[in-house]
């Protein structure tokens, strides 16, 4: 699970439900689940996609994978 900000507070999202995260021109960043839903954030798109790493690399078991 990773804890990202959204306009109404805070979200927990499972990473391994996470399809794709996409930033539009106006600097949005989106969140794509599996499930066809997505959450807009207010956070910069390389903090997003470095908590999204950094958790797959923890469910793979640390930091030497």
């Amino acid at each position: 699970m990773i804890k990202v900000k959204t306009k109404k507070g805070y979200s927990f999202l499972n990473v391994l439900n996470i399809l794709r995260a996409e930033q539009d021109e106006k600097e949005n960043v989106k969140i794509y689940l599996i499930n066809g839903d997505y959450t807009e954030t207010t956070e910069e798109f390389d903090v997003v996609i470095d908590k999204i790493e950094k958790m797959l690399i923890r469910i793979a078991g640390g930091d030497r994978v």
